[in-house]
């Protein structure tokens, strides 16, 4: 039994010897203020809407939703009240009503993920913006992903500019006809975009030499 702790404690003393010591300033770097908080609240709001469900702000930073099966969820967008409170859950990645809004999400088809419209605010002239959703794999557990825009004219010519106007998205008034024809479409989405979000990720030194990459067309945003 000596033996066995001696041998252990020799292996955890291997393991972590070189792992610096924790620091909360590091900690600090990633708090955003509450913008990812906002973001996620507006997501789920925004399904809420769609999907006929419920959802009512009953206090400051409290809310209730109901959803169309009848389930019950009460939540809050404060972590201390969160913790204090057992009936009460955070609203995250893991909160059960929020990996519902992802699962239904995900599951849309493809026609529910695509729009066709104008709109001066979201791109100056015709063009298109697809958003991607890229999975990096690679040996020893590496994995990054990660969700990339890309914008092009109607000919296929990259414009990086219109990639940040996302937040305009709901300026976007519906069209009858796209800028693009069927067949462009098809040879935007099986061959000119793949190999530009590679060169893309690429860059960005997301894609080492020993990894694969996965891509899923995840919207597709057609201004005419």
């Amino acid at each position: 039994a000596i033996s066995n702790a001696d041998l252990a404690r020799n292996v955890v003393f291997e393991l972590f010897q070189d792992l610096d010591s924790f620091n909360v300033d590091e900690y600090r770097k990633f708090d955003d203020g509450g913008i990812g908080m906002n973001r996620l609240l507006a997501f789920v709001r925004d399904w809420a809407t769609a999907e006929t469900c419920t959802l009512h702000e009953i206090g400051t930073g409290l809310y209730e939703a109901v959803t169309p099966v009848n389930e019950r969820h009460r939540f809050t967008t404060n972590r201390e009240r969160a913790k204090s409170e057992d009936d009460l859950g955070l609203l995250g990645l893991e909160h059960p009503l929020v990996g519902q809004v992802l699962d239904s999400s995900r599951k849309l088809p493809p026609a529910d993920r695509a729009i066709i419209g104008h709109s001066s605010k979201f791109m100056a002239s015709a063009g298109i913006v697809s958003i991607w959703h890229v999975e990096v794999h690679g040996p020893n557990g590496y994995f990054r992903q990660s969700v990339i825009p890309l914008a092009v004219d109607s000919t296929g010519k990259r414009v990086s500019v219109a990639e940040s106007t996302l937040t305009y998205l709901r300026d976007i008034r519906p069209s009858v006809a796209g800028e693009v024809d069927a067949e462009n479409r098809h040879r935007l989405v099986n061959s000119v975009l793949p190999e530009m979000l590679r060169r893309d990720v690429e860059h960005k030194g997301l894609l080492r030499d020993d990894c694969s990459l996965a891509s899923r067309l995840i919207a597709w945003v057609e201004v005419v």
